[in-house]
């Protein structure tokens, strides 16, 4: 049995942290299905006992790191997806709508029920995802990606912060993901600004592997501070799953 934390690009912070955290994050092997960008098409689908990748990216990842060409009931997972919410808000819409208790006169209100549907269209796929996972009796909790940075591009551009705080607040609600996530592992509260919920600046990755600016990304201290959690949450919710070092 091996305890496996997959997910989108967000999964690097963690693999990162890992480095300091040290013999406790030992036992958990680190690698990345591929980009945030799949998790918006039909990427899995449920073939039996076994859940397996439609997206060829995904797919050949998932061999390359665990040598199979499926997830199954044998391993713990940390999935981290569900929460990578730069896809909601970024665009210039937000510039000309707004929650309606944000709108004000200015911005064209949109309803809870709205906002509601545009947060569900985009976690649908991963919600079959995570729901495919339950069906086959998959070990599995799922862990939180980083709140928003306050240096996003969409919100350099001049989008009402308030607005784009309150949509992320509003994906990242439990109950979204609860019925197929029984374990959830939600951010750390180091990690943010005490008067929002942005990624305070010591937790951002400045640049990408290329070195290019990243304006998305928490850095290696975030991922330990997050491995910190993940690893007593394995701990309590899969007993004997982490042997010890």
């Amino acid at each position: 049995m091996s305890i496996f934390v997959a997910g989108n690009s967000h999964t690097v912070a963690l693999a990162k942290g890992a480095q300091s955290v040290g013999a406790s994050a030992a036992a958990l092997q680190f690698f990345g299905f591929g980009s945030g960008a799949i998790e918006v098409t039909p990427f899995s689908r449920r073939e039996g006992i076994r859940v397996v990748m439609r997206d060829r990216d995904y797919a050949q990842n998932l061999r390359r790191a665990t040598g199979d060409d499926g997830i199954d009931a044998l391993h713990v997972w940390a999935i981290v997806m569900g929460t990578h919410n730069y896809r909601i808000v970024r665009g210039h819409f937000w510039g000309e709508a707004a929650p309606s208790a944000l709108a004000g006169t200015q911005l064209r209100p949109l309803s809870d029920a709205v906002i509601d549907q545009i947060i569900s269209d985009d976690q649908a796929q991963i919600r079959a995802f995570l729901e495919n996972l339950l069906l086959i009796g998959a070990r599995f909790l799922v862990v939180s990606c980083p709140p928003l940075r306050r240096d996003t591009p969409t919100i350099r551009a001049g989008m009402p912060t308030a607005s784009l705080l309150e949509l992320d607040r509003r994906a990242r609600q439990p109950s979204r993901l609860a019925r197929r996530a029984r374990h959830s592992l939600r951010r750390p509260a180091r990690g943010r600004h005490r008067r929002g919920c942005f990624l305070l600046p010591d937790f951002a990755q400045t640049h990408t592997p290329s070195g290019t600016p990243d304006p998305h990304h928490a850095n290696a201290a975030y991922g330990a501070l997050m491995l910190e959690n993940l690893v007593a949450a394995i701990d309590t919710h899969f007993p004997g799953a982490r042997v010890p070092a």
